[in-house]
């Protein structure tokens, strides 16, 4: 039960720090800011694409901690491990791939593109090895 509630609550740490990242003025953490037509915003794009990472991760993480809260132990440390990999991983991978938009095509970023593509394997890879874990051995 301790595995279980401290999985929700770093998920829930994680919304906070994500969504406090991601709006850096609100929370007066902007060093860079500017204002145009009334709206107010920031030039530190580091600290919105961290705080994007983490708040979707986080999401994800909350979603899986509300399923684990009702499987077994065993099933918890097999996903914990799964996750002490991918995590590092997709963060090494997201970090490392091109940030830049090219105007001319009408979809994200690749290091967009690359995060979403790791949190839809995180979720399935997650899911599935709940389900696979508490499955019941005949």
């Amino acid at each position: 039960m301790k595995k279980k509630l401290l999985i929700f609550a770093v998920s829930v740490v994680g919304l906070i720090v994500g969504y406090i990242l991601l709006n850096p003025v609100k929370f007066g953490i902007c060093h860079n800011q500017y204002s145009y037509n009334g709206y107010n915003g920031c030039f530190d794009e580091v600290k919105s694409t961290i705080g994007g990472i983490i708040e979707l991760f986080s999401i994800v993480s909350f979603i899986v901690s509300i399923i684990l809260f009702f499987v077994k132990e065993e099933v918890i440390k097999s996903w914990l491990s799964f996750v002490k990999w991918w995590l590092p991983l997709s963060a090494i991978i997201v970090a490392f791939s091109s940030a830049e938009e090219n105007w001319m095509v009408p979809y994200p970023s690749i290091r967009t593109m690359v995060l979403f593509l790791s949190l839809i394997i995180f979720l399935i890879a997650s899911i599935s090895i709940v389900i696979w874990k508490s499955r019941k051995k005949i």
